[in-house]
């Protein structure tokens, strides 16, 4: 009976060591796995199987050159870029004293005349001048001009955000350049005058880009740091004098009525120089008519009793 417990003591404690020696050295086998697996993972790692080989075609090192990186965002927040243009109208007492003053204040803030007009009806005086001022004297030339004005009849002012034009035309910029330094690195590199030429066409059409980028980035820095300011002005202008004396008067009634007459006189030369094509026409049928009708009148008529 004994003999039996102390069998089957003896057999527990064989089998729990024995699985002891099983599962204890595992985590060491896998750490020693690990160890000789990592420098084959760095290998592969270090071979990228998508990388061009030496005989890769130039269509596909092109078509790699047309995807540049896409530039980081930049955290900081781009300038704003603003296009601001007036117009004013106004009334003045003198328009060419007021003209020249308007032209030497621009001048004095570092701006410049663009176009310029000028009428003239019966009884007022009329002109339109475009300035561009910088924007920074924008308001202090605004000010100006009322100084130089008896009324402000009307004042608007407008301003146009491009800021996201800007910003999105500077992106594109960039990213052209990238593409265009890319394909100048291909040229050097290639030999066949076929490959060369398909490169030269895309470098051609890259730069025509790049340079309407730069036109119309240059067009907005214009239109950005000058403002354009347009000015209609108006002189009323007196035709009478009320302190005129007797003698004044009266020869300004006979001007005006010579003026009168002449203008009557025209009038009708111009109506009958209008009239004068059909009464021609009217003539050259009416008139032989007439002769033959007096004639077979005439020639119808009784002769006359002879006494």
């Amino acid at each position: 009976m004994w003999r039996r417990i102390g069998f089957s003591l003896l057999a527990v404690i064989l089998l729990a060591g024995c699985s002891t020696e099983r599962t204890s050295p595992q985590p060491e086998n896998r750490t020693v796995q690990r160890r000789l697996l990592e420098p084959l993972v760095v290998k592969q790692e270090a071979i990228d199987p998508q990388a061009p080989s030496a005989s890769s075609s130039t269509e596909q090192a092109l078509k790699k050159a047309g995807q540049p990186h896409a530039p980081a965002d930049e955290k900081v927040p781009p300038e704003q870029k603003v296009i601001y243009r007036a117009d004013v109208d106004m009334r003045v007492s003198r328009y060419e004293q007021a003209r020249e003053q308007m032209e030497k204040e621009a001048r004095k803030l570092g701006g410049y005349i663009i176009n310029e007009t000028e009428s003239r009806d019966g009884k007022t005086l009329r002109g339109t001048i475009v300035f561009r001022i910088p924007q920074q004297r924008f308001q202090d030339f605004l000010s100006a001009l009322e100084k130089q004005s008896v009324e402000i009849t009307s004042k608007q002012i407008q301003g146009t955000d491009v800021t996201e034009e800007y910003v999105d035309l500077k992106s594109r910029l960039r990213a052209k350049q990238a593409v265009e330094k890319r394909l100048m690195e291909l040229m050097k590199q290639e030999k066949k005058p076929e490959d060369l030429l398909n490169i030269t066409n895309h470098l051609s059409q890259v730069q025509e880009e790049i340079e309407r980028i730069k036109g119309r980035m240059r067009y907005l820095d214009d239109r950005i740091d000058y403002a354009t300011v347009t000015v209609n002005l108006e002189q009323p202008i007196v035709l009478e004098n009320p302190s005129a004396g007797l003698w004044q008067q009266i020869l300004q009634a006979f001007v005006d009525s010579t003026a009168w007459l002449l203008n009557t006189f025209r009038k009708a030369l111009i109506l009958l120089a209008a009239a004068l094509p059909p009464l021609l026409i009217l003539a050259a049928i009416g008139i032989p008519l007439w002769r033959r009708y007096r004639r077979r009148r005439a020639s119808a008529a009784p002769p006359p009793d002879e006494k």
